[in-house]
């Protein structure tokens, strides 16, 4: 497993993405899996933002993300929700001094108001299982 990007939010705990493998938070001495059952599950994560409201916004190969840690769910924007250039680039985000946060794609730059309720959540899909 490569790490493509870490982002440390304390002495002891940060978020690590993972080329085409995902994403995990180390925390308590330990290693989550945050994209297992979600669209992070099989890409690659090119930048995590954990932001002031406690939610987390990740940028892959197929869009960004911004889901809340230990809240079922995930939001996805991508070219349909007005997301620009679709793949986002390793460690491309800057926060300005109007704190919109700015996320470095493969066709330009983004601009996203963090300060704007997130979109309805999608929650996992459950497996059918047949017997």
């Amino acid at each position: 497993m490569l790490f493509d990007h870490v982002r440390l939010t304390g002495p002891d705990e940060g978020w690590v993405a993972t080329e085409e493998g995902g994403l995990y938070r180390f925390e308590d001495g330990e290693f989550s899996d945050y994209g297992d059952q979600t669209p992070l599950a099989d890409q690659t994560v090119y930048l995590i933002e954990p932001l002031d409201n406690g939610s987390i916004v990740v940028g892959g190969e197929q869009g960004l993300y911004q889901f809340i840690p230990g809240v079922p769910g995930i939001a996805h924007y991508n070219q349909l929700a007005g997301f620009i250039g679709l793949e986002t680039n390793v460690h491309a985000t800057f926060t300005d001094v109007d704190n919109y946060l700015w996320i470095g794609t493969v066709n330009g730059a983004t601009r996203m108001d963090v300060d704007r309720p997130m979109p309805k959540l999608s929650l996992p899909v459950e497996p059918s299982t047949t017997s």
